[in-house]
C-alpha cells in the first residue's frame, strides 16, 4: 500500500521512510505542500497521508481540506505531524478534516498504531461504499423493473384495445363483403346465361371487344370471388383473434391456427415464399387457439422483418406428431440469431430492432403463452443453412378427452 509523506525537514522524511519501509509500505516523498497536493489530484492510489503542519506551499491542514472538498470519491486517511501541542491547534487540525495528529518527535510504535487505526477506517469506508453501490444497483434495477411493468401494462391495454377494434373492424368489413359476395354470385349466374348468346352473336360480327369480354369475363368473376373469399378468411381470423377467451382449455386444431395466422400476416409476407407441411388429421390439443395464433403471428412477423434484405425470402412451417406431442416448427432463411443474444430473446423488452420499431414483448409473451399451455418453445439457428428456427411442442388432447 502507498503512504504519502510530505515534510520540508530532510531528517524527518528520512526517519519516516525508514520506519514505513520497514513495515512494508511503499513510501512517496514530497518536501512541499504544493507538490503533495498535485500528486493527490493526479494519482488517487495513496490511501494514507502523513503531512507536516508547517511547510512551503500548502500546510498539512490546507492539503487535508482540499482532499475533503475535491476528492470525496476516494477516502484518504490523513495524519498531521506537528510540534504544536496546545488544544486550539489540535482542534484546528481536526476541523480541517484531518483524521489524526502526531506530535514531533514521534514514537515509531505510536505511528504504527495510528496507521493501523487508519487502515481500519479505510476498510470501513470501503465497505460502506461497496454497500452503497449494491443499494444503488438494486435501486436502479427496481426502477427498471417498475418501468418495464408500466410498459407491460400499457402494452396489455393496447392489446385489449386492439382486440376490441379488430372485432369492430371485422364486423364493418363483413357487411359490404357480404353485399359484394351476393352480387358477384348473381353476376356469375347472369353471365352463364348471356355468355352463349353473346358468343353466338359474335360468330357473325367477329367483334374484338366482344372477344375480349368473352375471354376475360369469367376470369374477372373468378378474381372477384377469390378476393371475397380472402376477405372472408381475414375477417374470420380477425374475429377469432379478437375473441376474449380467458381459459386455456378447448379443442384446438394446430393446422387451423397456422392457416388463420398466415391470413393475418399477409400484409408483411407479400414478398415471402411461405411453404407449409401440415400433417393431416393431427390430434387436437387443449389450447386457446386465439393465443396460439398470436404466437405464430409474432414469430412469422419477426421472421419477415429478418428477411428484408435477403435476395430470396422463405419461411417454412411444419406440423407433426412426435412422442405424443404436437410439434410446430417455423424456420426462415434469414441471417439467423447471433449466438451471444440467443438466450436473451425471450426476456421482456429485449429487442434488436431500432427504437420505435419494436417493444421487445412479442417473444416474451409468446414464451409465456406456450409455457401456460404446458408446452415448450425452443429457438436455434439451422445447422447447414442460415436462418432462425423456432420449435414449439404442445401436449396432445385426445379425442376422448376432447369430447
Amino acid at each position: 500500500m502507498d503512504i504519502l509523506v510530505a515534510d520540508d525537514d530532510p531528517m524527518m522524511r528520512k526517519l519516516l521512510k525508514f520506519w514505513l519501509q520497514r513495515w512494508n509500505y511503499n513510501v512517496i516523498m514530497f518536501e512541499n505542500g504544493e507538490d503533495a497536493w498535485q500528486h493527490f489530484k493526479d494519482n488517487h492510489k495513496s490511501q494514507v497521508a502523513i503531512l507536516d503542519w508547517e511547510m512551503p506551499g500548502l500546510t498539512g491542514p490546507q492539503i487535508t481540506k482540499n482532499i475533503r472538498d475535491n476528492l470525496s470519491d476516494h477516502y484518504i486517511y490523513t495524519i498531521v505531524l506537528t510540534n504544536k501541542s496546545n488544544q486550539e491547534n489540535i482542534i484546528e487540525a481536526l476541523e480541517s478534516g484531518s483524521d489524526d495528529y502526531l506530535k514531533k518527535p514521534f514514537d515509531p510504535n505510536e505511528l504504527k498504531s495510528r496507521i493501523n487505526a487508519g487502515l481500519r477506517v479505510i476498510r470501513y469506508h470501503k465497505s460502506i461504499n461497496d454497500q452503497n453501490k449494491v443499494i444503488q444497483s438494486y435501486a436502479h434495477d427496481m426502477e427498471v423493473l417498475a418501468s418495464q411493468r408500466a410498459q407491460a401494462l400499457i402494452h396489455a391495454d393496447r392489446l385489449a384495445t386492439l382486440g376490441t377494434m379488430s372485432a369492430g373492424i371485422a364486423h364493418e368489413i363483413n357487411n359490404p363483403n357480404s353485399f359484394i359476395s351476393g352480387n358477384i354470385q348473381s353476376i356469375e349466374k347472369f353471365w352463364l346465361k348471356t355468355q352463349p348468346i353473346i358468343s353466338k352473336f359474335n360468330e357473325q360480327k367477329n367483334d374484338k371487344q366482344l372477344d375480349f369480354i368473352l375471354n376475360e369475363m369469367q376470369a374477372t368473376i373468378d378474381g372477384v370471388k377469390n378476393g371475397v373469399n380472402r376477405i372472408t378468411n381475414i375477417v374470420k381470423s380477425l374475429k377469432t383473434y379478437a375473441r376474449d377467451e380467458k381459459s386455456i382449455g378447448g379443442n384446438c386444431d394446430i393446422n387451423n391456427c397456422v392457416s388463420n395466422a398466415l391470413e393475418l400476416c399477409q400484409g408483411s409476407t407479400k414478398q415471402i415464399i411461405i411453404s407449409t407441411k401440415l400433417t393431416d388429421k393431427l390430434h387436437q390439443i387443449s389450447a386457446n387457439h386465439q393465443q396460439i395464433e398470436q404466437v405464430i403471428v409474432n414469430i412469422v412477423t419477426n421472421a419477415s422483418h429478418a428477411l428484408v434484405n435477403q435476395p430470396k425470402q422463405e419461411i417454412n412451417i411444419e406440423t407433426k406428431l412426435i412422442n405424443q406431442l404436437i410439434q410446430l416448427t417455423i424456420e426462415d432463411n434469414g441471417p439467423g440469431i447471433p449466438e451471444n443474444i440467443i438466450t436473451d430473446i425471450f426476456n421482456p423488452f429485449f429487442t434488436t430492432k431500432d427504437v420505435g420499431k419494436g417493444t421487445g414483448l412479442g417473444l416474451s409473451i409468446s414464451h409465456g403463452i406456450i409455457t401456460d399451455h404446458g408446452g415448450k418453445i425452443h429457438v436455434d439457428n439451422k445447422s447447414k443453412l442460415k436462418g432462425a428456427r423456432f420449435m414449439i411442442t404442445l401436449p396432445l388432447k385426445t379425442m376422448e378427452n376432447a369430447a
